[in-house]
């Protein structure tokens, strides 16, 4: 029982070292994101670099659900190409002052692309290791806020619903007026 008991300077210790531990413990990681996020291509006419730290772990974090691609699947949707740049070095690279603007992709430690909304679809974002997420709304509204389109209309040529029901009513009306003509020519009635 004696190992029960513990001395004072035990005790000093064991309350000295359970509030470092707590911290380190409890210390959220700030850094767990890229401190850099550049956009480009499609329809922008010039990129747009995504600088606020904070924001970027938000987005990184709003991109984190896994969605289910089909080969090809993605093949014929407009994107834009995404450079993620972390580490140390971009840091150090913000804090002296660099300009952001002259960032090029190729330098980024990671490369994707963000397939925005077409056509009801649900925006994407894919990483070059072959990884799919959906961007939930509180990261379409960070890539939003910066000027990322969100939203772009269909390119492809498939032809909505929407199109073949207009189709539709169309055909309806003229067939409604040409039949009401015959009939009226029918009467007797003269144009």
């Amino acid at each position: 029982m004696s190992y029960l008991v513990c001395s004072r300077s035990r005790r000093r210790i064991f309350l000295l070292v359970i509030p470092i531990l707590s911290f380190f413990f409890t210390y959220r990681v700030e850094a767990a994101g890229p401190r850099l996020i550049l956009v480009r291509g499609n329809t922008l006419s010039n990129p747009i670099v995504l600088t606020d730290w904070q924001e970027n772990i938000d987005l990184i974090y709003a991109i984190a659900e896994e969605v289910p691609v089909q080969p090809g699947e993605l093949d014929s949707r407009p994107y834009f190409d995404l450079a993620f740049f972390s580490g140390p070095f971009w840091v150090q690279y913000v804090d002296d002052g660099k300009p952001v603007d002259q960032l090029r992709s190729e330098s980024g430690d990671q490369k994707g692309r963000f397939y925005p909304s077409v056509d009801g679809a649900v925006p994407i974002i894919t990483y070059d290791v072959g990884l799919a997420r959906r961007v939930a709304p509180e990261g379409i509204a960070i890539l939003s806020r910066h000027g990322v389109p969100v939203h772009l209309p269909s390119t492809s040529g498939v032809t909505t619903w929407r199109t073949w029901l207009g189709v539709g009513v169309a055909i309806m009306c003229l067939s409604v007026t040409i039949a009401w003509l015959a009939r009226k020519r029918r009467a007797g009635f003269r144009l």
